[in-house]
């Protein structure tokens, strides 16, 4: 999680004629001492409309709660960083947001302490489970497996979305595409593989790597979607997956149908309640890991092992590269395009 803390604002626009506030609401951020009013003057370039702070609250994590807002009001969502909020619907997101304040300012407390044994090698030992450890990893079980389906859902929709789209650039309003050129690129494995082969040679480029703590965080005994929800696991399952050749692509995008507006609606829904259990779980995990302190886990519970990677020597391939282009250009992938696509996150047309 990025810990940069800052302002999260509240925009409006008032009609400079008639005075009439608009239902638009701009949920932003400006980082560390920045003021809000430095964007409001960025905005206001142009646009015929007053803008107004109706509200700037300061945050631990600005960027985690701008973010998690976001996607929780993805029903609201029109474009941008624009939400259609009315008065008493934006209160409540300012309370919801206030509430947020709060469980960061505890969260950034936790975080100080946990800092420390992250930067620690662990001891090689297990804790043995006490009723609060099984108390906060029942939580986290759940939540988690709550997630696993939340994601499952999300999937299902999303496959449909990119099925539906067949060899279109788009579905209008729904997905954007962009054709990607991947550069040609030095091909390593082909090098080493070849039968005039000198491995020798790169490895004359090595340099030494330095090693650093490596840490691995799992929780146990969290059930497969199979599990926890087979018939879903089948129809994901059951569903081909879709493939995209930028050579074939038309030039116009798919025109919006009912069915792909309730699939679209179904994967904001989706990311609402994904937002909402993200932040559960960072609390439950940051707890349990408390719990853990500098053991390696706790027993049929959780496993936390901190450990020195040893150092170790790599080719410096930009070296390599400039010593020897002929090599380079033997050896290299062909520059290639891809297709990347983009369900939006929020909804800029009206429902039918």
């Amino acid at each position: 999680m990025v810990r940069t803390p800052g302002s999260l604002y509240f925009l409006r626009e008032r009609d400079f004629l008639s005075g009439n506030i608009s239902p638009y609401v701009k949920i932003g951020l400006v980082r560390n001492d920045k003021k809000t009013a430095s964007r409001i003057a960025e905005h206001q370039t142009g646009n015929p409309r007053e803008i107004m702070d109706y509200q700037t609250i300061a945050v631990p994590f600005v960027e985690e709660l701008e973010t998690r807002l976001h996607y929780l009001y993805g029903t609201r969502w029109i474009a941008g960083e624009w939400f259609l909020l009315h008065e008493a619907e934006l209160k409540e997101v300012i309370a919801v947001a206030k509430q947020y304040v709060k469980r960061q300012e505890k969260l950034k407390q936790s975080y100080e302490k946990l800092d420390e044994f992250e930067q620690v090698s662990s001891n090689g030992l297990l804790k043995v489970p006490d009723r609060k450890d099984l108390e906060i990893w029942r939580a986290l079980k759940q939540n988690k497996e709550q997630l696993i389906q939340i994601e499952a859902h999300a999937k299902y929709f999303d496959l449909q979305l990119r099925l539906a789209m067949g060899n279109y650039r788009g579905i209008e309003g729904v997905i954007s595409t962009q054709i990607k050129t991947i550069s040609a690129t030095f091909d390593k494995a082909a090098f080493l593989a070849a039968d005039d082969a000198h491995p020798e040679l790169l490895s004359s480029f090595n340099e030494l790597k330095q090693g650093g703590l490596a840490s691995q965080w799992g929780v146990k005994q969290i059930s497969k979607l199979q599990e926890l929800d087979p018939e879903l696991a089948a129809r994901i399952k059951s569903l081909p997956k879709p493939k995209f050749d930028a050579a074939h692509l038309k030039k116009n995008a798919l025109k919006r149908q009912a069915q792909h507006e309730e699939w679209h609606e179904q994967l904001i829904l989706a990311s609402a309640q994904k937002a909402q259990i993200e932040w559960d779980l960072i609390e439950l995990e940051t707890a349990l890991k408390l719990r853990v302190a500098d053991c390696d886990g706790i027993t049929d519970l959780c496993s936390w092992t901190r450990t020195i990677k040893e150092d170790r020597f790599e080719p410096n391939l930009a070296a390599f590269k400039q010593a020897h282009p002929e090599l380079v250009i033997r050896y290299q992938k062909p520059e290639s395009s891809v297709v990347s696509l983009l369900i939006h996150p929020h909804r800029s047309y009206p429902l039918r």
